[in-house]
């Protein structure tokens, strides 16, 4: 909250308040009937740590089939229920145990590739855009800061051009570079840690 305890105490407060509510204290403990298909409907994984000691996501939203998803009943709510699972397990059991491996102790928080392969406006709906909106409310409220950076790569300048109509309802804080190649990727992320698709 830059610097402003009364408002952090505030949003801490909050975010007490939501965890006690939605259970998420326990939320590894609880049924979640949909996280297979979630899991198939938006392939996502962790993989590696980078160059600043942060945990990486690799997300494939050009296979997304969160439309079809949403066809067969799963909801908004039981997205943003399985949104929270992820947070909580990359919170608790990937970034804070990796902390401090590399990078001589980077703050605390995690970076997200985009592999934008296959993707475009077609993989949108009213239902994943509210998602996302709420995924990024969640974030920002519950997770500030946490996420330091953002990549998308093989995105020509269409599939960018519709990303940064995404990013509109993304938290603020969220930094997104848009390389062709993904071995630009090595600036942030050393070879080694990289999956071999994208070295």
């Amino acid at each position: 909250c830059r610097g402003n305890a009364d408002k952090a105490q505030q949003m801490w407060k909050a975010t007490q308040q939501w965890r006690k509510l939605e259970q998420v204290w326990q939320i590894h403990n609880l049924h979640n009937p949909w996280y297979g298909r979630i899991k198939e409907a938006y392939p996502h994984y962790i993989h590696g740590i980078s160059k600043d000691g942060y945990p990486v996501i690799y997300e494939k939203p050009g296979k997304m089939r969160l439309k079809e998803l949403f066809r067969e009943g799963c909801t908004i709510a039981d997205m943003t229920r399985w949104y929270t699972f992820f947070m909580e397990y990359l919170s608790n059991c990937v970034v804070t145990p990796n902390r401090r491996n590399r990078g001589g102790g980077a703050d605390w928080g995690f970076m997200v590739v985009m592999d934008m392969r296959g993707a475009g406006i077609s993989m949108l709906s009213r239902d994943v855009l509210s998602y996302l909106k709420q995924a990024g409310k969640i974030n920002a409220t519950h997770y500030p800061l946490s996420m330091k950076r953002s990549f998308l790569v093989h995105a020509n300048s269409l599939v960018a051009n519709v990303w940064m109509g995404v990013k509109a309802v993304l938290p603020e804080s969220v930094h997104v570079e848009v390389f062709e190649s993904p071995t630009s990727l090595f600036t942030y992320i050393d070879e080694d840690q990289i999956p071999p698709e994208y070295g």
